[in-house]
C-alpha cells in the first residue's frame, strides 16, 4: 500500500477559479498515482489551528508568517505560475476588433499579474493602433479588491471613468475588478457597453453572469495552473529545489458576453445587424435576408457597410462568431465534434472541420489536444 501524504489546501472555495485550481492539484496527484489526501479551508485562525494539529506534509496556498512550521513546503497561486502577457493581448485584440480606439486598463495595486497583463494590453494597443490619429490609452490602479467585497465602487474610479473619451474599451485585471468597473459605470451614469465596454479576467461564471449586463472575460486555465502547482509541490516533497522559472500557462480565449458585445461604430444599421448575428449566428438556417431586414437596409447595402466599417463580409462575420464559440467549446468541454458542429451552427461536422482548419491551420482535434495537461509538462 502506498504511503498516505497529507496535503493542506487553503482556498476560498466560494469562487469558481479557486475550485478549478484545486481540481488541477487533484488531477496531478491522480495522474501520478500519488496517495495524497486533502483537507483545509479558507485562510483563518481556525483553519491554521486545524492544519497544525493535522500535520500536513505540504500546503497549497499562502501561508501567513508563523501559521505553520517553516519546514513544511508550500506553493502559492498564481505567482508561482507565469501567465504570459497574452492575456492582455487577447483583451486588446477583442476590443480593437470591436473598433474601440480608446482603451483603458484598470489594475490592482500590488498584484504581479496585474502589471504583466497591463503591459501586454498596452503593447498590443501600440502595435495595432500606432497609426490611428485618435487612439488613446489610459490606466488606473485601484486598491486590491477582496473576494467578499460587495461595496459600491469608490468615487475615484467613478470620476476617472467620466473623464475618459467615449466609447472606451476597458480591460480589468480580474473579474472582481471588472465588477467594480461595472458598478462605477452605473454610478457615473454611463451605459455598458454603449459608452464603456468591459472585459474581465478569470471567467468566473458566478461573478460574470451576476452583473447587468453580464461581463465578458478571459478564460484562464486555472485547472492547468493547479496541475503545475501540484507538480511543483511534489518536487519539493521529493527533496528537489524550487524551480527558478515556472512553466508558462497560456490563456484559452475570451468568453464574450453583453458587456463587450458591441461594435464601436456610428452606423446604426450595422450595429443592428451585428447584434442580430450575435444572437442567431449559431442557427444553421441564418440567412442574409433576415439580417438585412433587421438592419433596415438591403443585402447589397449591408455588404458594403460591413466591408467599409469592419473590413469583411457579413458571411465572414458569421463564420468568425461560430469559430470563436467552437474554440471555446473545444477547450472547455469534452463534447464530440458532431455536437460542437451542431451547436455552433454548421450543417455537418465535415463543414465544421473544413472551416476550422482553413481559418486556424489545424484540425479541431489537434486544437483540443494542445490544451491538455501534458502539453504543459
Amino acid at each position: 500500500m502506498k504511503n498516505i501524504v497529507r496535503i493542506g489546501l487553503v482556498f476560498d472555495a466560494r469562487y469558481g477559479n479557486n475550485r478549478d485550481i484545486v481540481r488541477g492539484v487533484i488531477a496531478f496527484a491522480r495522474s501520478q498515482g500519488l496517495a495524497w489526501i486533502f483537507t483545509g479551508g479558507v485562510s483563518s485562525a481556525q483553519t491554521w489551528q486545524m492544519l497544525r494539529r493535522w500535520h500536513p506534509s505540504g500546503i497549497v496556498g499562502t501561508v501567513p508568517p508563523g501559521a505553520m512550521p517553516n519546514n513544511i513546503p508550500s506553493v502559492v497561486p498564481p505567482n508561482n505560475v507565469l501567465m504570459d502577457n497574452a492575456i492582455g493581448r487577447i483583451a486588446a485584440e477583442h476590443l480593437i476588433e470591436r473598433r474601440f480606439h480608446h482603451l483603458a486598463f484598470v489594475g490592482e495595486k500590488g498584484l504581479l499579474w496585474s502589471t504583466r497583463w497591463a503591459k501586454g494590453f498596452q503593447m498590443c494597443w501600440k502595435t495595432k493602433l500606432a497609426n490611428h490619429p485618435d487612439a488613446t490609452f489610459h490606466r488606473l490602479d485601484i486598491a486590491r479588491v477582496q473576494s467578499g467585497d460587495w461595496q459600491p465602487a469608490g468615487g475615484k474610479l467613478t470620476s476617472w471613468l467620466r473623464t475618459l473619451p467615449k466609447p472606451v474599451g476597458i480591460f480589468a485585471s480580474r473579474d472582481l475588478c471588472a465588477r467594480k468597473v461595472s458598478q462605477a459605470c452605473r454610478m457615473a451614469g454611463l451605459h455598458v457597453p454603449e459608452d464603456v465596454a468591459i472585459v474581465g479576467t478569470g471567467n468566473d461564471d458566478f461573478l460574470c453572469e451576476l452583473m447587468d449586463p453580464p461581463l465578458s472575460s478571459i478564460s484562464v486555465p486555472w485547472d492547468q495552473i493547479g496541475y503545475q502547482m501540484g507538480a511543483q509541490l511534489h518536487g519539493l516533497l521529493q527533496g528537489r529545489r524550487r524551480p527558478k522559472h515556472f512553466p508558462t500557462v497560456v490563456p484559452i480565449s475570451i468568453q464574450v458576453r453583453r458587456s463587450s458585445e458591441i461594435y464601436a461604430v456610428a452606423d446604426e444599421a450595422l450595429k443592428r445587424a451585428c447584434r442580430y448575428m450575435q444572437d442567431h449566428a449559431y442557427e444553421p438556417q441564418l440567412n442574409m435576408e433576415a439580417v438585412a431586414r433587421t438592419s433596415g437596409v438591403s443585402c447589397r447595402g449591408l455588404e458594403r457597410r460591413f466591408h467599409r466599417e469592419l473590413g469583411r463580409s457579413p458571411y465572414a462575420e458569421i463564420q468568425r462568431l461560430r469559430l470563436e464559440r467552437a474554440r471555446q467549446m473545444l477547450r472547455e468541454t469534452s463534447l464530440p465534434l458532431t455536437v460542437i458542429a451542431e451547436r455552433c451552427g454548421w450543417s455537418s461536422v465535415q463543414r465544421f472541420m473544413a472551416a476550422f482548419k482553413a481559418r486556424l491551420g489545424r484540425t479541431p482535434g489537434q486544437f483540443r489536444l494542445s490544451g491538455k495537461f501534458n502539453a504543459l509538462a
